[in-house]
């Protein structure tokens, strides 16, 4: 066997609806299986009507993850969703309205509205994800005007940036991003070629999988708080987390044109080609 690298990378997503049969409370791990309490990444509660079906995740701390309705046919998203952060904070509430584009909240931590505007929902192979659509418009946490920008198939089409006195800010140029490795994904995938190395007892034992690693990207682009949140092997988790840790510094996330912490999911996938 011979090592065959490949990656991808996840893109934020709304999490799945949950499971159709009724139940007081379910522990799930962090690809939303069932497992045992300890075990866990999060709970689900749910009460169970003809018409739908109420959630509410927490984090195994007990507070708030997300809140929701899916309606009878356990796929449409119904009213408001509202995602909280582990401290059980606000940080985002979407309305789906059963129409294409739908309102979106985004909070800071104090609880001061960050930014707000539509999103879209988009198909790909079989999976969906929200793209940001139209106008959008951000603040500062004293509710004073940041940026203004429009968007056009998920892409920033115009913006602009203001100080907190409301003269033009030029410092910013980008209203919106995720968190990245540098340079995008042929860069990453550069790095990857100099830096990832198949363990050899994965090979010895035909061991494949993807390894996904949560890990948080600071405003200044620094990396910490890794952690392994799916599993493939003992080895591969190893190596998987060690070129992580060798990855340096990120682009951190932009929210209404500043720099912000953020957390970033990554998967790498061990895959071994035959000869």
């Amino acid at each position: 066997m011979k090592p065959l690298y490949l990656l991808a990378f996840i893109t934020a997503a709304l999490a799945g609806p949950p499971p159709a049969s009724a139940q007081d409370t379910t522990y799930f791990d962090s690809r939303r299986n069932p497992v045992d309490p300890l075990h866990a990444d999060f709970f689900e509660t749910k009460v169970q009507t003809d018409s739908g079906s109420t959630f509410a995740d927490h984090w195994m701390n007990g507070k708030l993850k997300i809140t929701g309705t899916f309606a009878a046919d356990m796929k449409t998203r119904v009213g408001t969703f509202a995602y909280y952060d582990s401290t059980g904070s606000l940080r985002k509430r979407i309305r789906f309205t059963g129409k294409d584009s739908c309102p979106e909240t985004d909070y800071y931590p104090g609880g001061q509205v960050m930014m707000e505007g539509n999103i879209n929902q988009v198909m790909m192979k079989g999976y969906s994800y929200f793209e940001k659509d139209g106008d959008w418009t951000a603040y500062y946490p004293t509710g004073k005007l940041k940026a203004k920008a429009s968007f056009k198939d998920g892409q920033q089409a115009a913006a602009s940036f203001y100080n907190e006195d409301g003269s033009t800010n030029n410092a910013m140029n980008v209203f919106y991003q995720e968190a990245d490795y540098p340079g995008g994904s042929q860069a990453w995938l550069r790095f990857l070629n100099k830096t990832l190395r198949y363990p050899d007892e994965a090979v010895n034992h035909n061991q494949q999988g993807t390894v996904v690693i949560h890990f948080k990207v600071s405003k200044d682009g620094k990396t910490s708080d890794f952690s392994v949140v799916q599993s493939a092997s003992a080895s591969l988790d190893k190596e998987a987390l060690r070129v992580i840790k060798a990855s340096g510094d990120w682009q951190p996330a932009i929210y209404g044109g500043t720099p912000t912490d953020t957390y970033k999911s990554q998967p790498l996938v061990f895959k071994l080609e035959s000869q």
